[in-house]
Formats: C-alpha cells, sequence, structure tokens
C-alpha cells in the first residue's frame, strides 16, 4: 500500500466510526467544536508530524507513558495517570505480552478493507 492509500484508509475509518457513534466521537479538528467528543485524528499520520510512539513518555508531572492497552483495559474510569515511567515496566512483566505484538505480525487486506469502508459511507 502506498502512503496515500494508508491515508485514505484511516480517513475512511475516522468517518465511518465517527458516523455510527456521534454521541462520543468527531473527526472535528477544533477542540472548541468537539463537545467533549473523541477525536479521531488520521491526519496526523505523516512524514515529519509528531507522533506518540508506544512506550513514549510524556511531558507531564508523574511522567505518563503512552501504553498499549489490551480491550478489556478500555473502561470508562481509564486514566492516563496509571501508566508511568514508575508503573508500566511491572504492568507489562503482569501481563506478559505486550497488547501491541499482534498487530506487528498481522498483514490485512487493505484494499478490501477499504472498499468495504466506502461502501459502508454510501449507506
Amino acid at each position: 500500500m502506498t502512503y496515500e492509500q494508508s491515508r485514505t484508509l484511516g480517513g475512511l475509518l475516522a468517518r465511518v466510526i465517527a458516523a455510527q457513534l456521534p454521541e462520543i466521537a468527531t473527526v472535528t479538528r477544533q477542540v472548541q467544536k468537539r463537545g467533549g467528543k473523541v477525536y479521531l485524528d488520521y491526519v496526523q499520520n505523516g512524514h515529519g508530524r509528531l507522533l506518540v510512539a508506544p512506550f513514549s513518555a510524556r511531558p507531564l508531572p508523574g511522567a505518563p507513558v503512552s501504553t498499549p492497552l489490551a480491550w478489556r483495559e478500555v473502561a470508562p474510569k481509564l486514566d492516563i495517570r496509571a501508566f508511568t515511567i514508575r508503573s508500566v515496566p511491572a504492568r507489562m512483566m503482569k501481563l506478559k505480552d505486550d497488547p501491541l505484538w499482534p498487530v506487528l505480525d498481522h498483514q490485512p487486506d487493505l484494499m478490501a478493507a477499504l472498499a468495504r469502508l466506502h461502501d459502508r459511507l454510501d449507506q
């Protein structure tokens, strides 16, 4: 896949999610216009754009860490401050497997995914 095809996939996926979950998700960039919704940022992917890699410490008090989560960990009371440079090593030892690891070996059919997402937008 080319970069442009991958970016198109991200954009389609974000728009489908925002359309199906309008009460909690948006593709609106302006913070003031989001209304407390989760911003689905697909335009941030690109050469020279700043992204936080998994396991990167954030420049905030307590040094929270960008941490891959297992789906069971995604809950309403999820708090990024719980994952810090002090707590993440013990968490990973307890989990035994990195929740991100399966993504690295997966080779999805992106062309088929693009077609399915495009079809969903046309509904």
